[in-house]
């Protein structure tokens, strides 16, 4: 069935709630932001279909994630369905977790299952101006049992709270290091070294 423009409203998702755009073909759509760029697919389409699934991703990549992304998660969210999530590039070893792409396949057809685009609008400071990974360990240290032992490290965008009892002064996305130990995690910001908040595993 060819894809047709529809008026927007006439397609319900709980991603997106005003689409610029939405095309429309069967019991499939696409959703598109003011600058035309694809934030949203679902599609019911089961003739749309590649060779592999390889060669879908390879599509993916090129054509709507494009350039500035990295993939940093792939798993079987079921049997037939693989989940990849890309995270924005900020610069070298540092990515924005709140823009992202994250796609669903459906592997035994080789299939587009769902696409979602999210985007944050964060701007990082210069990268000279941040602290080194050392530093922002021994902050975060101050937080960590005797027992405890750091296990991943990131430099990423985070949402500050105040889970250690030291609520950031600002207001919206920050850039810190972020370290993992079994049970929780610790926010440290990567420009001032101050304690943003962090979580614990459920």
């Amino acid at each position: 069935e060819e894809p047709t423009p529809v008026k927007n409203g006439t397609v319900s998702d709980n991603l997106v709630k005003d689409p610029a755009m939405t095309v429309a073909w069967g019991d499939s759509y696409a959703l598109l932001d003011k600058e035309g760029r694809i934030v949203r697919i679902k599609c019911a389409d089961t003739s749309a279909t590649f060779s592999t699934v390889d060669a879908l991703i390879a599509y993916l990549e090129e054509y709507l994630i494009g350039e500035g992304y990295e993939l940093v998660r792939s798993y079987a969210f079921s049997e037939d369905t693989l989940s990849l999530r890309y995270e924005k590039v900020l610069f070298p070893g540092a990515l924005d977790q709140y823009d992202y792409v994250a796609v669903n396949i459906h592997t035994p057809l080789a299939k587009l299952e769902t696409f979602y685009r999210a985007s944050s609008g964060f701007q990082p400071r210069a990268v000279d101006t941040i602290i080194g990974e050392e530093a922002a360990l021994a902050v975060a240290n101050s937080c960590l049992e005797e027992d405890e032992t750091i296990t991943d490290t990131r430099l990423t965008t985070v949402d500050p709270n105040d889970f250690f009892g030291n609520a950031a002064a600002e207001d919206g996305l920050r850039l810190a290091y972020t370290f993992s130990t079994e049970s929780k995690i610790i926010f440290v910001d990567a420009y001032t070294a101050e304690i943003l908040g962090g979580d614990v595993y459920k």
